[in-house]
């Protein structure tokens, strides 16, 4: 499996996997043409593309979906709730296109396995992703307030992730938003800080298999975070656990305005 996050910020979120036979996205929420140009730079290209796989109806996350979809023929996966949040604002889609999942439910597109898992925002009903080319398993986990247990037990079987590390506390706090906007971001159904991220990435290095390949830390907010900050805080935990990043474990960022390289899992 191959993979690359094109873009993942409050601006805009798009993620290229590709297996043997199957090329998919994760998410369309910045424009076609962007996304046709970076797998180019890949050395992919779009035509190639058979789905995309939605995690929830937020316009950072669904702005390319229709166009991608009518240009490409792709698929269309999402919940049903996601379905009824997004279609107002992707445009027609031909209903062979159109697939619906259930949460928590697996399916398959083309050879890779799909695991769908609910997480907590405020949205319809947003999920996550476990992507299994029947060697490695490449986990997203991104606009979720909380990482349940539920959530964390399915991180554990990934050796690759990308996971929110959305905002510094102290930046929104200190901030210029809105007291309520700032309680959403920090709320159940917002979004995970650095510091629940880091301790997210411990328990997975310590209890489950991203050890054995890569963390990429997303969706950074770019009015309450700064990469370097998302970073140190991860690292800084690992060195107090004892792990060593960038030989017990590869720790690195996804970021919005810059896709990441392609990395070759497995």
């Amino acid at each position: 499996m191959e993979f690359s996050a094109i873009a993942s910020g409050s601006s805009g979120n798009c993620i290229y996997v590709k297996s043997k036979s199957t090329a998919i996205l994760i998410d369309a929420g910045i424009t076609g043409k962007r996304i046709v140009q970076n797998l180019s730079e890949l050395g992919s290209c779009a035509e190639d593309l058979q789905a995309v796989l939605v995690t929830h109806e937020h316009r950072d996350h669904i702005s390319g979906v229709g166009v991608m979809a009518r240009k490409f023929g792709l698929a269309v996966y999402a919940n049903g709730s996601t379905w009824a949040g997004m279609n107002p604002y992707i445009g027609p889609i031909p209903e062979r296109q159109k697939k619906i999942f259930e949460s928590g439910s697996v399916f398959c597109v083309g050879d890779l396995e799909v695991t769908t898992f609910r997480t907590s925002h405020d949205s319809r009903e947003s999920v996550g992703f476990i992507i299994d080319d029947g060697k490695t398993q490449l986990a997203i986990a991104t606009d979720t307030g909380v990482l349940s247990p539920e959530i964390l037990g399915k991180l554990k079987t990934a050796e690759y992730l990308l996971i929110e590390s959305n905002h510094d506390l102290t930046m929104l706090k200190e901030g210029r938003y809105p007291w309520h906007l700032k309680k959403r971001i920090m709320s159940e159904k917002g979004h995970l800080s650095n510091k629940a991220a880091a301790a997210c990435v411990e328990f997975l290095v310590k209890h489950g298999r991203v050890s054995q390949g890569q963390v990429l830390l997303g969706h950074l907010s770019q009015e309450n975070n700064l990469p370097d900050l998302a970073l140190k805080e991860t690292t800084s935990r690992l060195l107090k656990a004892g792990i060593k990043p960038g030989s017990d474990v590869r720790v690195g960022l996804a970021l919005r305005d810059r896709r990441t390289a392609l990395y070759k899992a497995g």
